[in-house]
């Protein structure tokens, strides 16, 4: 299943989705999490991004709670480099 880019999160996503997000965040192994600093400096980049749409990435789609989450994982514009 496919979700619009243009929806809100909170409001629009089914449960079952944001639960899911939850529940990968939390089941990332230890050595391949972000750490928490790093994570919440990667959200507050995003959340101020202008490519941000509904929590999903305008370049790639993904989450970025999800790509946040993930220590190899970079912003598709290289705004994390300059955090």
């Amino acid at each position: 299943m496919r979700y619009c880019r243009l929806c809100n999160r909170p409001k629009q996503f089914p449960n079952d989705v944001v639960a899911y997000v939850e529940q990968y965040i939390e089941a990332l192994p230890e050595q391949n999490r972000t750490p928490i600093e790093e994570y919440e400096k990667r959200i507050r980049t995003c959340a101020s991004c202008k490519y941000l749409t509904s929590g999903m990435c305008g370049a790639c789609g993904c989450f970025v709670e999800v790509r946040a989450a993930v220590n190899v994982r970079e912003c598709p514009y290289g705004y994390w480099n300059s955090i």
